[in-house]
């Protein structure tokens, strides 16, 4: 009976032991097929890991994988990357094909991403820190972005895809773009990019910085704008949002039509609200506030008047701009000026602004 029992010790530690000594280390351009975790920095030359398989789980372990592609995921589905962090070339340094429901949790990235076909995938609690970077989703490719960051050079949305950021920082140094076949939708976080051309953009909630945007159709809502924002539109929706700085806290230099309805418009070194097209537009601008615009001005619209205002909306003869219900407060010339042919709706009201308004019915108050 001793004996037996001396014998089944050895055993049960064997059978213990043995699963942890078997899990190895994957080596540069192992295709991972089962749910694996790194036990260390992975350094490869050229490619990383490659996941192909569906529902694996490659945790990083905390650990670094680098390689000029250093993750590859092509055709996985509901397939996870987790915890650590992905070194790579800065225009494909991970590399997405044909994925579906693909989730990156808790990921630093020091590298550019191409993804192409790539649905549903999502990033939570991802950091991109590579500046030099750019981020590629094309081909019917679907991102959410979850509280993540983002410090790219470019980030692209393209051909007939869907991005979307919800409550993330992202800071691209150049391009925030799509085409006319894709949608971006910011919600909530801060936008901040030199330029932003997309022909589907919606701004909800968040703090957007930029020097010019370029769209096909805007809406902007219950949003933050800073230092100034040039804006070439067919047709835009502006509702509660702050814009401030600037030239003109809101310059629009294109635009067919649209709605500007509860916003603020302060400081404005020309306007707070600048409509500045030769061409016919249909507006309604409504209960906007204009504050302390036009005083650091030497500005002139395209009819070379001089923009030391409130509000100033020069737009195209035949035009329908409706203009009421609206509060100008401490402009340096106007608090609204506008051409002969807008349609004043009333309720407008000015107050410490020089000569109160142009072409409109304001009541001092």
């Amino acid at each position: 009976m001793r004996s037996m029992v001396l014998l089944g010790v050895p055993a049960l530690l064997l059978a213990v032991v043995t699963p942890a000594q078997a899990a190895t280390q994957p080596a540069c351009g192992d295709e991972i097929t089962t749910s694996t975790t790194l036990t260390a920095d992975l350094v490869c030359e050229d490619v990383g890991l490659v996941v192909a398989t569906d529902r694996v789980v490659l945790d990083l372990g905390g650990h670094a994988l680098s390689g000029k592609i250093a993750l590859s995921v092509e055709g996985a589905s509901r397939a996870v990357v987790r915890n650590g962090s992905i070194n790579g070339h800065r225009t494909g340094g991970v590399s997405l094909r044909g994925t579906r429901d693909l989730v990156f949790d808790t990921v630093t990235l020091s590298a550019g991403i191409d993804a192409a076909d790539a649905r549903d995938t999502t990033f939570q609690r991802v950091r991109q820190t590579g500046r030099s970077a750019e981020m590629l989703f094309t081909g019917y490719s679907q991102l959410r972005a979850q509280d993540s960051a983002f410090e790219a050079y470019a980030f692209r949305c393209t051909d007939r895809s869907t991005c979307r950021l919800v409550r993330s920082t992202t800071t691209i140094s150049d391009y925030f773009t799509c085409d006319d076949t894709s949608q971006w939708h910011v919600t909530g976080g801060k936008l901040t990019a030199t330029w932003i051309s997309c022909a589907t953009l919606a701004v909800t909630g968040a703090d957007l910085t930029t020097f010019r945007v370029t769209t096909k159709a805007l809406t902007i809502s219950d949003a933050r704008v800073g230092g100034g924002m040039i804006l070439q539109t067919n047709t835009a929706r502006i509702v509660r949002t702050r814009f401030s700085g600037g030239q003109a806290a809101l310059m629009i230099v294109r635009i067919e039509g649209g709605t500007i309805r509860q916003n603020t418009f302060a400081d404005g070194r020309a306007a707070g609200l600048f409509v500045n097209v030769a061409t016919p537009a249909k507006l309604a601008v409504e209960a906007n506030a204009f504050t302390a615009n036009g005083h650091l001005s030497e500005l002139v619209d395209l009819g070379g008047n001089a923009v030391k205002d409130g509000a100033h909306l020069h737009t195209g003869e035949g035009s329908s701009v409706e203009v009421t219900g609206n509060r100008a407060t401490g402009n340096a010339r106007y608090g609204i000026w506008a051409q002969p042919w807008v349609v004043d709706d009333g309720r407008n009201t000015t107050h410490d602004d020089p000569l109160g308004c142009l072409n409109v019915a304001c009541i001092p108050v």
